[in-house]
């Protein structure tokens, strides 16, 4: 079910499961939103949260949106090139869950280059899930260093195309970090 969210100028895919590593890299659902316009840093996380099918009510839309704001308060996630990965932590949810934004217009969001952010991931985990959570955030970081991977999900693919992008990426993530721990 695709639902209007007038934030992020682009589409919005999201991602979530209890062993995300192992469920993303086997290809988990996602949701599509189609959006609009591109704004700043708070406004689009809690855009992008409040639009995301995968966070159940409004009040876990709340408790999710204040645990990654207040941490993007401490120090900006915008990598650079492109791309924020905005995190937090909160008893709100039970598993890690990711959601992703394209913005086609960009988004104000005081990124390390000053460029404006085309890609918004919001990770979010609860407490007891640090081990996952980082696997994930580790996974999303080192996707994105790629160049021709940034270009492919601005490139206005379907939402399944996406899907499928982050799944492998996923996927040989969860591969290079089996190989590392063995």
């Amino acid at each position: 079910m695709a639902e209007t969210v007038p934030a992020l100028g682009g589409r919005l895919a999201f991602l979530s499961g209890p062993s995300f590593a192992k469920e993303v890299a086997r290809g988990l659902p996602t949701d599509v939103v189609v959006a609009s316009e591109g704004m700043a840093t708070a406004r689009a996380i809690q855009e992008l949260i409040h639009g995301a099918p995968v966070f159940d009510g409004i009040e876990i839309r709340n408790q999710v949106a204040e645990a990654v704001i207040q941490r993007e308060r401490i120090l900006s996630t915008g990598l650079g090139r492109g791309v924020a990965v905005a995190h937090g932590t909160s008893r709100a949810v039970d598993r890690i869950v990711i959601a992703l934004g394209i913005s086609s217009e960009g988004i104000d969001y005081d990124a390390v280059d000053k460029a404006p952010v085309h890609l918004l991931f919001v990770i979010i985990n609860p407490p007891e899930k640090q081990v996952e959570y980082l696997i994930a955030l580790a996974a999303v970081t080192r996707m994105v260093r790629d160049a021709e991977f940034r270009q492919s999900l601005r490139a206005g693919a379907s939402a399944e195309d996406i899907e499928q992008r982050i799944c492998d990426a996923f996927g040989e993530s969860l591969k290079n970090y089996n190989q590392s721990a063995n």
